[in-house]
């Protein structure tokens, strides 16, 4: 019978009831040095910076091939947004362009840039969320004032680049110094946009763009920015990395808070996997054993000091299995928890489960072994 402290205590029953198995599975088998390799996602790495270039690529506004060929350099910066990878990725980036095709025939079609408010009041939600201590910024009529965007009438684009622009500049205040590079590029742009268009000096309506009127601009391929001399926050970008891109207004908007969005998403799982690494992982190591043994002995009904295999049958027939067929003696495997290991791996699961046939219970393959241990466990 285990100990009363093996046993989660109710608030550490809700502690480590925030967080999935898979998470807590990974936390355990991480040594305490790699603590800060850790991601909520399960990623080995950390996602690279998105860039304002890497989305207009997805979004079929820059020609890879000529980007390519300029930059000389990888430009695949984002795992949700790589031409090739796995089918959860492809999937996702499908849908993503998708919402950029509805949100784009949305404006075009009322005339109006109403549709990205939903999008722009959900980017100044996830700001808020990373400063909740800080109450006296979430209404900041500078940076994240809702009452804002729900008066505009979304009728120019001067108004709603407006809008996006502030969350811009929130962004890149909140991020990391090396992200916040790419939300500074975009900032410069969309300057310039507003600049070279006029659009500060007169107020262009969604209809103006059916005229052919565009946005012209360039936009750095690669990532390797510097700093330039002075306050620090203006971006020096190298002309020959760059190519020239030419959007329609409801375009640049909604590519603009699209990356927006993105990027502050990718702050937020940033902030996630700091605190999982330096806050979390500790606690959920020491607590992980004790609550995975519990949820164990929850679903499949087993009392605190009851035996497992009094109701796991099928789990003790392979345990036997495994030691029966595993090239270590049993004496071996009872003192040495590496072996255990090798042979659970090896035996157990490579040997009895993944290339077992027949794959029938009560079968027998011929050499001895019955088949498959049934799903009851």
């Amino acid at each position: 019978m285990e100990s009363s402290r093996q046993t989660p205590t109710a608030s550490e029953d809700d502690f480590m009831s925030n967080f999935s198995a898979p998470l807590i599975h990974r936390v355990m088998l991480s040594d305490p040095a790699d603590f800060h390799k850790l991601t909520t996602s399960g990623d080995e790495t950390r996602s690279p910076t998105l860039s304002f270039f890497d989305l207009l690529k997805a979004k079929g506004y820059v020609n890879a091939d000529i980007a390519n060929s300029i930059a000389n350099a990888s430009v695949d910066a984002s795992a949700d947004i790589r031409s090739a990878g796995s089918s959860e990725s492809q999937i996702a980036s499908t849908v993503q362009r998708a919402f950029h095709d509805i949100l784009l025939s949305q404006i075009q079609t009322t005339t109006t840039y109403q549709p990205l408010h939903p999008l722009l009041l959900e980017m100044h939600a996830t700001l808020r969320s990373l400063i909740p201590n800080r109450k006296d910024l979430h209404h900041d009529d500078r940076y994240l004032n809702d009452d804002a965007i729900k008066a505009a009438d979304g009728d120019t684009l001067i108004e709603t680049l407006g809008l996006v622009f502030k969350i811009g500049e929130a962004l890149a205040w909140l991020e990391s110094e090396e992200r916040s590079q790419t939300s500074k590029e975009w900032i410069g742009i969309a300057k310039d946009a507003i600049e070279i268009c006029g659009l500060s000096e007169r107020r262009v309506s969604c209809m103006e763009e059916e005229e052919g009127m565009k946005i012209d601009f360039q936009v750095q391929v690669n990532n390797d920015f510097e700093e330039s001399e002075g306050n620090g926050e203006d971006v020096q970008i190298d002309l020959s990395n760059n190519v020239s891109v030419s959007l329609g207004y409801s375009e640049f908007a909604v590519a603009s808070a699209e990356f927006l969005h993105k990027k502050a998403q990718q702050c937020k799982t940033d902030v996630m996997d700091f605190q999982l690494a330096h806050v979390l992982a500790p606690r959920i190591q020491a607590l992980g054993k004790a609550y995975m043994m519990k949820t164990f002995r929850t679903k499949f009904g087993i009392q605190e000091n009851q035996q497992s295999n009094q109701s796991l049958p099928h789990l003790k027939a392979w345990l036997e299995e495994t030691i029966t067929n595993s090239e270590y003696a049993r004496e071996e495997l009872s003192s040495s928890e590496e072996l255990r290991g090798a042979a659970v791996l090896q035996t157990g699961w490579v040997d009895q489960i993944l290339f077992r046939t027949p794959r029938d219970f009560n079968a027998n393959d011929g050499d001895g072994n019955s088949g498959d241990f049934g799903t009851s466990d």
